[in-house]
């Protein structure tokens, strides 16, 4: 996978489940950044639906907050208003 500014990503398989149409997957994206050499890591669950040996639709979720916290581009906790 070629990332720009990220070296050694990779994805782990943490589960997948096929019913039908439709296959999701949730996974956890690991990489490093090459400025600090600090391992990153990120979850996510993508929904894939097929047709004919297709895929024909396909959505998802990321938790981005969590990544950007890691590498302390947000705080740890949104202040109250």
């Amino acid at each position: 996978m070629l990332t720009p500014g990220l070296s050694n990503c990779r994805v782990q398989v943490d589960d997948l489940d096929a019913a039908g149409d439709r296959v999701t997957v949730s996974f956890t994206l690991t990489c490093t950044p090459d400025r600090s050499g600090r391992d990153f890591t990120m979850t996510g669950v993508k929904s894939y639906r097929r047709r004919e040996g297709r895929i024909v639709e396909f959505w998802g979720e990321t938790d981005l907050y969590g990544l950007l916290r890691q590498a302390g581009l947000v705080p740890d906790r949104i202040p109250s208003f």
